[in-house]
């Protein structure tokens, strides 16, 4: 079938390089738009950031009201950098406030080229405000509580 091992070398390259632009393609359309990154946050809050929230101590209130947000549609989603939400964090947390800020994921996480889904509250920053980052695939990066102040 093969006539050399160069041969099936080259058909394995090609065969692997198609694979992953398919890939690629198909991680990169599960969000275009909009409403597409606020379902996508729905799911993570409802399936992991809630039940993470409510073992920790003093977030049940609030749990209820980011629960309140979100079926009032109130939060937003618009693309961002990967590289300058990275240092968003990094200029609003102290490394004291990271661990008790930053909920699901790593800053390191953010540190790379290209997009991201940014989704956030911006209407209520009056006790905490959620921000949370997906990439294009819809997986979660990160999410973050901003404090108040």
């Amino acid at each position: 079938m093969f006539k050399s091992t160069m041969h099936l070398r080259f058909v394995t390259a090609v065969t692997v390089a198609i694979a992953a632009s398919y890939s690629n393609a198909q991680a990169a359309d599960k969000i275009k738009t909009e409403q597409q990154a606020l379902d996508a946050f729905a799911t993570a809050w409802k399936s992991d950031l809630a039940p993470m929230l409510l073992k920790r101590r003093g977030y049940e209130d609030w749990v209820k009201s980011v629960d309140a947000e979100i079926k009032a549609k109130k939060f937003s989603a618009r693309q961002a950098d990967f590289r300058e939400c990275a240092k968003r964090l990094e200029g609003t947390l102290t490394e004291k406030e990271r661990t008790q800020s930053i909920i699901h994921g790593k800053i390191d996480d953010l540190k790379r080229d290209g997009k991201c889904w940014e989704v956030e509250d911006p209407d209520d920053y009056s006790i905490f405000s959620l921000i949370a980052y997906f990439d294009g695939d819809g997986k979660l990066i990160l999410s973050w509580i901003v404090p108040e102040g």
